[in-house]
């Protein structure tokens, strides 16, 4: 993630005193989870003005064309 654009989004949410403690307590690990994130392969989701559901249909739509792509390049195409 662009470490602009998550500032970005933390300044949006403290102006609109949406900043949670979980934000403010993640702030100094910010680079062991990106650490982390990217040992384990993990995406990031930006929730940012997003309902839980809409979040949620977004980390669906990640997997289905996440799983999409493994499938095109596990099944051999016949190019003839």
């Amino acid at each position: 993630m662009d470490e602009r654009v998550r500032q970005e989004r933390l300044r949006r949410r403290a102006e609109l005193g949406t900043l949670s403690s979980w934000h403010r307590r993640e702030e100094s690990n910010v680079a062991e989870s990106s650490r982390v994130y990217r040992a384990f392969g993990l995406l990031r989701v930006d929730g940012t003005d997003r309902t839980p559901d809409e979040v949620a249909h977004s980390i669906a739509d990640t997997v289905r064309s996440s799983a999409r792509t493994a499938l095109r390049k596990a099944i051999p195409h016949d190019r003839n």
